[in-house]
């Protein structure tokens, strides 16, 4: 998935390039840059700030419910 695709308020998993350990939070800005979008990701009290180069799913974080 790109920047593009996405819109504040979507919680999104990410990974950055060459790693493993993935990471999910919710999308609080998009920035476009002559082509070279970003998207603001606040990730509890942490921001991170993630681009196309990061492996991007649309999901839902774990609630912890059980059925």
């Amino acid at each position: 998935m790109k920047i593009r695709d996405l819109d504040i308020g979507y919680t999104v998993w990410f990974i950055k390039p060459g790693k493993t350990l993935s990471e999910y939070g919710l999308i609080k800005e998009l920035i476009y840059n002559d082509g070279e979008p970003q998207a603001v990701v606040e990730m509890g009290e942490y921001t991170k700030v993630i681009d196309d180069t990061y492996d991007i799913a649309i999901g839902s974080r774990y609630d912890g419910a059980t059925s």
